[in-house]
């Protein structure tokens, strides 16, 4: 089980037993993939090579010239896409802020897999940056705007981003698998880098260490994951 993973089946069962069956791709979205170029960009100059490379034609403005003797035609990037360009200014942002640059520099591990056990279920995360000599675990966000407020079918208000998309449940499910993983009895700290994607984009540095919020999602996982574990074991139709 991962975050997404349990968040997919929460909102709706068929569906996520198709992806798993392979029978449901989602069409890569330009948000998705613009969260993913930032994302890489921190990972590792060589990541974000890769990424760039496999996602050339939504990346860049090309155009195609012709060799007059060979006949062979060759395409030249003449550009960014205005979604890119609009990532690199994000990017820049978030490497001029003196608090957001502190914790960029941090020495720890980009992208790390950690493994654990919630409620008799294997859980499987990946964590943006996991600095050990203090316990932090940081997270990257792009977001449409950090201070607007969205409608929430489940609590019927308007929330932040940080409820909109889940955020809570994966602090949560990242602090119990990281004591599992540290041996530690303590929560470690989970840090949200936020960029906004307005013109010029916003930032802020948000730490969601809450006791309480923690163990009400998790009562929701412990109440909601043995059904789902019994549909995407095949004892139950979704």
């Amino acid at each position: 089980m991962s975050c997404s993973q349990y968040q997919g089946w929460c909102e709706c069962e068929a569906k996520q037993m198709a992806k798993l069956q392979g029978r449901w791709v989602d069409e890569p979205k330009e948000a998705f993939l613009v969260g993913n170029y930032f994302h890489t960009h921190f990972e590792s100059p060589e990541a974000h090579a890769q990424f760039c490379q496999e996602h050339f034609q939504e990346i860049y403005k090309t155009r195609t010239v012709k060799d007059k003797t060979t006949g062979l035609e060759t395409i030249i990037p003449t550009g960014k896409r205005a979604a890119y360009e609009q990532a690199d200014k994000m990017i820049d942002v978030a490497e001029r802020d003196p608090l957001i640059r502190s914790l960029l520099d941090l020495p720890g591990e980009n992208e790390m897999i950690m493994t654990g056990e919630l409620f008799g279920v294997p859980w499987r995360i990946r964590v943006d940056k996991y600095v050990p000599d203090g316990r932090l675990i940081i997270d990257y966000k792009t977001v449409a705007n950090i201070n607007e407020l969205k409608w929430s079918n489940e609590l019927r208000e308007k929330v932040t981003f940080i409820d909109a998309y889940g955020y809570m449940m994966r602090a949560a499910v990242y602090s119990e698998i990281e004591k599992q993983f540290s041996g530690s009895t303590t929560d470690p700290h989970f840090i949200i880098i936020a960029i906004s994607k307005q013109d010029y984009p916003d930032k802020d540095v948000l730490e969601l260490n809450h006791r309480q919020r923690y163990d009400y999602e998790l009562e929701q996982i412990k109440e909601r994951i043995q059904q789902i574990q019994r549909v995407k074991d095949g004892a139950l139709k979704p």
